[in-house]
């Protein structure tokens, strides 16, 4: 489920690059900076640098955790897209040691987009430059939304905590396995509800698709933030 990348040829453009090995080639996009701040011989050592066992690993880790707690309740059918080719959204410019090739700084996020029993499921993994060769994977919540990581945390241990209390008994949907109470809860989706959102954005609202045991639930957050202060959100149903 890897992007294929390489590190030759790399052909530049207004807002990003692709890196190309034969006939496979994966878009990069520089998000929030100019393009030009990456450099290419960064990008090269970016693309060498996903080839590594130890970016494999973890990206791997990353992904089976996605695919137990952001899949549809019993889902054993899974189809991934565009040939299993993650797009990349560079969103701090990536920087190497030259000595040690290991990188030193940087943001991107990796999206893959499956069909899960027939349900759309666009997937996110952050991955964040915390010091020298340490590179953390962050699975952020399917789907359009917008709020960082630590809000969309709080968004969901929320909602559990109010579907768990409300339905620490209820049985799987019909043909799921029901020999005990379900609590299972997993976010499958979230959508954007405010159009052509402005930026800075302040205001805005998302709807999350939510799977407990079977049945979907959706509920519309609405997000507020007040500059110097923070982010609050309200859950509607």
């Amino acid at each position: 489920m890897n992007g294929v990348i390489s590190t030759l040829p790399i052909v530049f453009g207004r807002r990003g690059a692709g890196l190309c090995r034969a006939v496979l080639c994966l878009w990069i996009v520089f998000h929030g900076f100019d393009a030009a701040a990456q450099s290419e011989t960064d990008l090269e050592a970016f693309g060498e640098y996903r080839d590594s066992d130890d970016f494999k690993d973890m990206n791997m880790d990353a992904t089976k955790w996605m695919l137990k707690n952001l899949m549809p309740y019993g889902c054993k059918s899974i189809q991934v897209l565009d040939g299993g080719m993650s797009s990349i959204n560079i969103t701090q410019p990536v920087e190497f040691d030259d000595d040690t090739g290991e990188p030193e700084s940087g943001k991107w996020r990796e999206t893959t987009r499956f069909v899960a029993c027939g349900r759309r499921s666009i997937q996110h993994i952050d991955f964040e430059v915390r010091g020298p060769g340490e590179v953390r994977a962050i699975n952020m919540a399917p789907g359009d939304s917008v709020a960082n990581h630590l809000l969309q945390r709080d968004v969901y241990f929320t909602l559990r905590h109010v579907f768990i209390g409300n339905y620490k008994q209820a049985k799987p949907a019909a043909g799921m396995d029901d020999k005990g109470p379900c609590d299972s809860m997993r976010l499958i989706d979230t959508e954007m509800l405010t159009p052509d959102p402005p930026s800075p954005l302040l205001k805005w609202r998302e709807r999350w698709h939510v799977d407990r045991c079977g049945v979907v639930v959706k509920s519309e957050i609405q997000f507020e933030t007040t500059p110097g202060v923070g982010t609050t959100f309200k859950i509607s149903p």
